[in-house]
């Protein structure tokens, strides 16, 4: 969230610091000479620039202390459209429901089978993170999700290999992010086998739409999960033939969540963050 809180703990007043162009914003806590740690904005250049008017705001709370400030801050998150309640969400994705009780449970073998057996042991909910691994068939996905069990699948629109747009592919010359002018293509994921570059959000909704509605099709998934995308911090993209700032790119990976969230999936992330909160 684009805020931070100072209060007294015995009086209860606190102060919020938001920062209301928050893209190109940092945070220091600087101590003052009698110990005490106040907050500092710091505004990081875009495109080497200043391009736009950046904004803080103050509030004030005499009572309530950090209660009171994260009702303030969700009075302005209302305002700006991210408070969405589950109820709601529930409204116009029935499958949402599903979500209570759940736990996260992710595995390598047949869900089926799995499930078959922690019914006996009372898990009747569960959302199954990788639900198409070692499946057998496909069409008993929908039976698990006629049972309460949210099938998802594992996604990131960010990390890519060399080939054909798709899951976790791409032209890398084309659409990878460049972090300064003249860098190259920036490394994204490594691991045992592979280095990833980072695809720039601009190509994020064209991949999705290259197989996501097939997958779903497929298999009958009623969620999915997209690990990346809504944890990592705004990027510039140096690219010369897709060079845009930080704002620009937290609106591609709005418009990818916005079309997933369309698709009626019940979507999940590596982690919540103010700026796509609406849609997961």
């Amino acid at each position: 969230m684009p805020w931070i809180g100072v209060t007294d703990p015995l009086r209860g007043d606190g102060m919020m610091v938001l920062v209301e162009t928050p893209f190109d914003a940092m945070l220091s806590l600087l101590p003052d000479a009698e110990g005490r740690h106040w907050p500092q904005i710091f505004w990081a250049e875009s495109l080497d620039s200043f391009r736009y008017s950046r904004q803080v705001s103050y509030q004030f709370v005499p009572e309530g202390g950090y209660v009171a400030l994260a009702k303030a801050y969700r009075e302005v998150a209302k305002r700006n459209g991210r408070v969405v309640p589950l109820r709601e969400k529930l409204a116009r994705k029935p499958d949402v429901g599903l979500l209570k009780g759940a736990p996260v449970l992710w595995g390598g073998t047949d869900v089926t089978d799995f499930i078959r057996e922690a019914r006996c042991f009372g898990i009747l909910r569960a959302v199954l993170g990788n639900a198409h691994h070692g499946l057998r068939d496909p069409e008993s996905l929908r039976d698990l999700n006629n049972s309460g069990y949210i099938t998802s699948m594992y996604d990131s629109f960010a990390d890519i290999l060399p080939g054909p747009t798709g899951h976790g592919r791409d032209d890398i010359a084309e659409t990878a992010l460049h972090v300064r002018p003249g860098a190259g293509p920036a490394t994204g994921w490594v691991d045992a086998m592979n280095t990833y570059a980072t695809r720039s959000s601009s190509f994020a909704l064209r991949a999705l739409k290259t197989y996501v509605e097939k997958e779903v099709a497929r298999y009958g998934t009623n969620g999915r999960f997209i690990d990346v995308d809504m944890a990592i911090h705004p990027r510039e993209d140096w690219h010369p033939e897709h060079t845009f700032d930080r704002r620009q790119d937290i609106r591609y990976r709005r418009e990818a969540f916005a079309w997933l969230d369309d698709l009626g999936l019940v979507l999940g992330t590596e982690h919540g963050n103010d700026w796509g909160i609406e849609f997961v």
